[in-house]
C-alpha cells in the first residue's frame, strides 16, 4: 500500500577530479588529475502533493549540494522517480528507481549540468503525527548524557 508521506534517505554516486601535485623522476614536481568516484548522502521528506489530481508526490531533499525541492513524484509498487531541482540552480535532475525485494530502491540520476550516474535510497513511511511535539507529560524521558 501507498503512503502519503515518506522518509527518504539515500546516496548518489559522482565522479569527481581535482588537482594535485606530483613527483615524476627526471621531470620533478608535476600537476596531476586526480579522479575518484565519490558519494553523496541526502535525506528529506515526500508527501502527496494535495494540489496534484494524479497523486504525484512533492518533497525536499538535502545534500552535500544544497537544498532542493522534489516535484512529479511518482511512487509505485515497483518503482520510483522524481525530479529535483536546488533552490539555488535552475536545471533539473531527474531520479528513477525500481525496487529490489528487499526493499532497496535501486536506480540513477541525470541531469543536463549533473551528468548521470547510479543512485540508492530506502523510503520510511510516516503518519502525519510523527511531526506532532510529544506531550512531556505522555513521554518517558531518556537522558541523552550518561549520569556521571
Amino acid at each position: 500500500m501507498i503512503s502519503n508521506l515518506y522518509l527518504i534517505q539515500g546516496v548518489f554516486f559522482q565522479p569527481q577530479s581535482g588537482l594535485g601535485i606530483g613527483y615524476k623522476p627526471g621531470e620533478g614536481v608535476v600537476a596531476v588529475i586526480q579522479r575518484a568516484e565519490c558519494y553523496f548522502l541526502f535525506s528529506g521528506i515526500l508527501e502527496r502533493d494535495p494540489e496534484n489530481t494524479l497523486g504525484e508526490f512533492r518533497g525536499s531533499l538535502q545534500d552535500r549540494f544544497g537544498e532542493s525541492r522534489i516535484t512529479k513524484g511518482v511512487i509505485l509498487d515497483d518503482e520510483f522517480r522524481f525530479t529535483k531541482q536546488y533552490t539555488h540552480r535552475k536545471d533539473a535532475v531527474r531520479y528513477r528507481f525500481r525496487k529490489r525485494s528487499d526493499g532497496l530502491w535501486l536506480g540513477s540520476y541525470g541531469g543536463e549540468v549533473t551528468g548521470a550516474g547510479p543512485s540508492r535510497c530506502v523510503l520510511t513511511p510516516i503518519s502525519a503525527g510523527f511531526f506532532d511535539i510529544p506531550d512531556p507529560k505522555t513521554v518517558a524521558w531518556v537522558s541523552p548524557l550518561p549520569e556521571v
